[in-house]
């Protein structure tokens, strides 16, 4: 990227040249999280080169959104990313770069014991009767403003206070079964 094309991303981040340099920052390092999220490598690149198409996007082609053009356009490039790989032949990485086994089997057990967790944490929930379910689905995804609690307690007659209570104690009943789940029955059990 020119210093000009530079220039030019810095003026799409902001008006001001120190907040526009504080975003990019920012941008910057959310990028190289997402890529590396998403086991895209070398991250930094890629995230450089979602700047260079940012900064070389036509001039005609207004961006309301400088937040989400970006976001669309880092998806895009870890979809070019996840089409174009190609797996690597071991013996050609420099040694520092080659992987460890011992590394490799860690995250083996780290993914079997995080789809154990979330297949008990599915299975405890299909065993909540559908309205206690339905409840803690949308207490814990939706409500996490007052006033969606507000809404939410309205509509079931309930305070918010009340509500808190009765989605608590759900959420603690989940609690309990998934850990049943994943390490066998405990000897006190919670009441329901």
């Amino acid at each position: 990227m020119t210093s000009n094309e530079f220039e030019k991303l810095l003026r799409l981040l902001d008006a001001d040249r120190e907040r526009a340099g504080e975003k990019y920052e920012d941008f910057r390092r959310r990028l190289v999280r997402f890529f590396a999220w998403n086991d895209c490598y070398p991250e930094e690149d890629l995230a450089d080169i979602v700047f260079d198409r940012v900064a070389h996007k036509p001039d005609a082609y207004r961006v309301n959104n400088i937040d989400g053009f970006i976001w669309g356009v880092a998806n895009n490039v870890k979809r070019e990313f996840y089409k174009r790989r190609h797996p690597l032949n071991i013996e050609d990485l420099p040694p520092d770069q080659a992987p460890q086994t011992g590394h490799l089997e860690l995250l083996m057990i780290d993914e079997a014991e995080r789809r154990r967790q979330r297949h008990c944490l599915q299975e405890c929930i299909q065993k909540l009767v559908d309205s206690d379910r339905d409840l803690f689905l949308e207490y814990e995804y939706y409500a996490q403003t007052s006033r969606k609690v507000e809404i939410m307690a309205e509509s079931l007659n309930l305070t918010p206070g009340a509500l808190r209570v009765k989605a608590h104690r759900i959420k603690r009943r989940v609690e309990v079964c998934v850990m049943d789940c994943l390490h066998g029955p405990r000897k006190t059990q919670v009441t329901q």
